[in-house]
C-alpha cells in the first residue's frame, strides 16, 4: 500500500535569524529590536544540562541580547 504524499509537508514553525531576515528584508537587529519589545521570542533547542540540581533540555526561550 502506497503512501499519500500529496498532501505535503506541515507549514515551517521555526527559522533561522539570519533567514528570517532574509525573507523579511530586515536586519537581525531589526528581529532583535522587535524581541526587545516583546513582539517575538527566541527559541533554541538545547541538549540535556544540569543547572545546579534542576536538568533541562529541549526549547528554551532565550533573551534578544544574547544573539
Amino acid at each position: 500500500m502506497k503512501e499519500d504524499l500529496s498532501m505535503g509537508l506541515p507549514q515551517r514553525v521555526f527559522y533561522p535569524v539570519h533567514e528570517t531576515a532574509a525573507r523579511w528584508g530586515c536586519t537581525v537587529s531589526d528581529i532583535a529590536g522587535w524581541a526587545a519589545m516583546g513582539m517575538l521570542k527566541f527559541v533554541t533547542g538545547i541538549p540535556p544540562i544540569a543547572c545546579d540540581e534542576v536538568r533541562i533540555a529541549g526549547l528554551v526561550q532565550i533573551e534578544h541580547a544574547n544573539i
